[in-house]
């Protein structure tokens, strides 16, 4: 019973660990899109 319930736990905490990760990732690649498209803006409007 109470292995079971770890088991779960271990397995719950881990999917949440992998969608932080995700998300961090989404993140970090929307600000570079944004710096991205920044630079291009610039570059057509000095």
């Amino acid at each position: 019973m109470s292995l079971n319930k770890k088991k779960d736990h271990f397995k719950l905490s881990g999917i949440s660990k992998n969608l932080q990760m995700k998300r961090s990732l989404r993140l970090k690649e929307s600000k570079r899109e944004i710096r991205v498209a920044f630079i291009a803006f610039r570059k057509i409007f000095p």
